[in-house]
């Protein structure tokens, strides 16, 4: 039976993310952090007035 874990998810918990992922975050990474479209873009705004 496939368990579709990778090693790094066996060692880490935590499927890895590549940087530009980290920069501007896709979907995926958006709902995994429970934010939502207009909070994303405010945090966007945020990070560009710094």
């Amino acid at each position: 039976m496939a368990t579709k874990a990778t090693p790094f998810s066996l060692v880490y918990g935590a499927e890895s993310v590549v940087p530009p992922e980290i920069l501007v975050p896709s979907a995926r990474m958006s709902l995994e952090a429970g934010l939502f479209h207009e909070e994303v873009k405010q945090l966007e705004l945020e990070s560009l007035e710094e």
